[in-house]
């Protein structure tokens, strides 16, 4: 097996968390990501690696490139995000990628630059050596995975179908081979915003026992039906509005919740839990007035199967590397989601520990970088 050497992905790595790719959501630059596009852009130029770029936002673009394989019915797809979250806030200098006590610290250096940079190693190494790999291998690097999800779901609206995907994301170099859904919701409660009758009860009041007995509701689900990797099924209320003129009771509340589903207990077991404890409010205080509106965000639960291909070749190229095979679960990851969603078998797999993304020190730790290139460039060549 090639060896990919420690500066060679340092250097990548050091260069990519330099240039400032915090999401466009956030404001924070004027370029949003698109510095980074053309970083990578020109990695694939200097490199002869063939490419095609997938306009999003100008200059901020997705970007592809193909090695051709032997068998071109069969593709594997490599997929990092370009996108950070908010620099705001953080202890070290996001942009510096300052190493000290064996990490490399600033804003994605976990989360996730350092798949990006072994996965851009691992991709040159195969490139540079002139053998075609079994099947034909693809890196897409995409925007928006902090904020809006708008690089993957382009991806794959573009026809992108490989066979099987690694999503690089930090997972500790671990195999993560099932990750949570995600369910977001409104419950508005009591008279609408736009009407004019008083208010006869305290919107705010009735949305606040709701809450109540949807937690120990939710509770006791969670209690029959938790994930070895994944735990149990979480809801919690985020964010409370409510309307109303000072000295009359507030008429209308909306509470937005945020739940967590895992496999064997998704959204339907949720929102049926949901409606029951509606319909019970209802049939106690009838004047209450209680209205759940259809989900905005419904991303299921994945859970590949141990004896999925992809997991097997995930497995297989840690042990070659690492001597040993370790699986754990994705408290989230819209990326796996989506490419599950598509019908795609997927892994994520990457250095840094995912409880580091997104910190105010943020870092990965350098002997992690090595690893997981050769890991890439292990399934790079033996397939999947």
């Amino acid at each position: 097996m090639e060896t990919i050497r420690m500066d060679e992905v340092r250097a990548l790595l050091r260069e990519a968390v330099a240039i400032d790719s915090v999401n466009h959501h956030f404001r924070e630059n004027r370029a949003g990501e698109a510095d980074l596009c053309d970083w990578v852009e020109f990695f694939f130029q200097r490199n002869g690696i063939p490419f095609q770029s997938q306009s999003i936002r100008g200059r901020q673009r997705n970007l592809v490139a193909t090695v051709a394989g032997e068998d071109a019915e069969r593709t594997v797809c490599f997929e990092a995000h370009l996108d950070t979250a908010t620099a705001r806030g953080m202890s070290v200098h996001p942009f510096g990628a300052e190493e000290a006590e064996g990490a490399i610290y600033g804003r994605g250096t976990c989360d996730g630059k350092g798949a990006l940079a072994a996965m851009l190693a691992a991709l040159q190494a195969l490139a540079a050596s002139g053998e075609p790999p079994p099947q034909t291998v693809v890196f897409a690097a995409t925007l928006d995975k902090e904020v809006g999800l708008t690089g993957i779901q382009r991806l794959l609206a573009s026809g992108v179908r490989p066979t099987a995907a690694i999503v690089g994301t930090p997972t500790n170099l671990a195999v993560a081979c099932c990750c949570r859904g995600c369910l977001r919701w409104r419950i508005a409660v009591g008279e609408s915003p736009q009407s004019y009758n008083p208010a006869t009860r305290n919107a705010i009041t009735d949305a606040v026992a709701l809450i109540t007995r949807l937690e120990k509701r939710i509770g006791e689900l969670a209690g029959k039906a938790a994930h070895p990797l994944l735990g149990a099924v979480e809801v919690r209320p985020w964010r409370i509005r409510a309307s109303g003129l000072e000295g009359f009771l507030p008429p209308h509340c909306a509470v937005d919740f945020d739940g967590y589903t895992v496999p064997g207990c998704a959204s339907d077991a949720v929102l049926e839990v949901v409606n029951d404890v509606v319909s019970e409010v209802e049939a106690e205080e009838p004047t209450v007035k209680i209205l759940v509106e259809p989900p905005f965000v419904n991303e299921p639960p994945v859970e590949m199967p141990e004896a999925s291909a992809v997991v097997r070749a995930a497995t297989k190229a840690r042990r070659a590397v690492l001597g040993s095979a370790e699986a754990i679960g994705l408290q989230d990851n819209g990326h796996l989601n989506r490419f599950a969603a598509a019908g795609i078998e997927a892994v994520a797999l990457g250095p840094g520990d995912p409880r580091r993304a997104r910190t105010a020190d943020e870092h990965v730790p350098v002997a992690q970088l090595a690893p997981a290139a050769e890991m890439y460039l292990s399934l790079m060549r033996s397939g999947i």
